[in-house]
C-alpha cells in the first residue's frame, strides 16, 4: 500500500502592508490595489515613429481599439485562414461573396471569396520577427476608413499604396507593434481619466454582473412566480 503523503503546507501570507489598509484602498477606488499609481513617461515618449515610412501613420492618434487589435492580430496570429481570424459576427463582411483582399496591394479586389492571410510575422512569445518573403500589405479592411484629407470618409480609404512590411521586416514589424502598444497606452490613459479609479472599478463590477446582492436580487426577480 502506497504511503500517503502529507498535504503541502500553504505558503504564509505576507502582511507587510506599509500601513496601507482596506479603507484607504477603497477611498481611491482600488479595493485590491495596487497601492500606488505610477505616472507614465512624458507624452513625447508615446509619439508614433516617424522614420520608417513604410509603416508610418498606419496607427494614429484616432486609431480605435478594434483597429489596434486588428493590426496586432494580423502581425501575430498563428492561424492565418480567413475563417480562423475574422469574427464574422462583428464584421461587415462574412467572406461569402465580394470583398476579397488582394495580398499584393492590400486593397479589395473585384469579386471572389475571401483569401487567407499571408504568413505571421511576429511571435508574441519571443518577439522574433519572420520576414514575409515579399512585401506584406496591411489589408485596408482591418483599418479605419479615413478617406482623403477631408477626414473620416465611410466610402473611401486613404492611400496605403506605399505602406507595408518589406525586406527590412524586423524594423518594420517591431516599429508597427510599438505604435500599437503606444496607442493602447493612450486609450487606457483616456479611459482611466474619463472613468476615474472608482468609475473603472464600477465598470468592471458591472461587466462581472454586479455585486452578489445585485445578482441575488436579479435572480429573485427572474424566477419570481409573477413571471409564470
Amino acid at each position: 500500500m502506497a504511503a500517503v503523503l502529507p498535504a503541502p503546507v500553504p505558503a504564509p501570507v505576507e502582511t507587510n502592508t506599509g500601513g496601507v489598509n482596506k479603507e484607504k484602498l477603497i477611498e481611491i477606488g482600488r479595493p485590491n490595489g495596487p497601492d500606488l499609481q505610477l505616472k507614465f513617461a512624458p507624452q513625447t515618449t508615446l509619439d508614433f515613429q516617424t522614420t520608417t515610412a513604410s509603416v508610418q501613420d498606419i496607427i494614429k492618434n484616432d486609431s480605435s481599439i478594434t483597429e489596434v487589435l486588428n493590426v496586432i492580430s494580423f502581425l501575430t496570429s498563428t492561424t492565418r485562414t480567413f475563417n480562423d481570424m475574422v469574427d464574422t459576427l462583428n464584421s461587415a463582411y462574412d467572406g461569402t461573396s465580394n470583398g476579397a483582399i488582394d495580398p499584393i496591394t492590400g486593397y479589395y479586389t473585384a469579386g471572389g471569396n475571401a483569401v487567407d492571410f499571408l504568413p505571421q510575422t511576429l511571435n508574441l512569445e519571443t518577439l522574433a520577427v519572420t520576414a514575409p518573403g515579399a512585401v506584406l500589405k496591411i489589408p485596408v479592411s482591418i483599418l479605419k476608413r479615413r478617406g482623403a484629407a477631408a477626414g473620416n470618409d465611410p466610402d473611401s480609404f486613404e492611400n496605403m499604396s506605399t505602406k507595408g512590411i518589406g525586406a527590412n521586416a524586423d524594423a518594420h514589424v517591431k516599429t508597427l507593434f510599438s505604435d500599437c502598444v503606444k496607442q493602447m497606452i493612450k486609450l487606457l490613459q483616456q479611459t482611466r481619466t474619463i472613468l476615474g479609479p472608482k468609475g473603472w472599478t464600477d465598470l468592471f463590477q458591472k461587466v462581472k454582473g454586479g455585486s452578489k446582492k445585485t445578482q441575488h436580487r436579479r435572480h429573485r426577480r427572474r424566477y419570481s412566480s409573477k413571471q409564470y
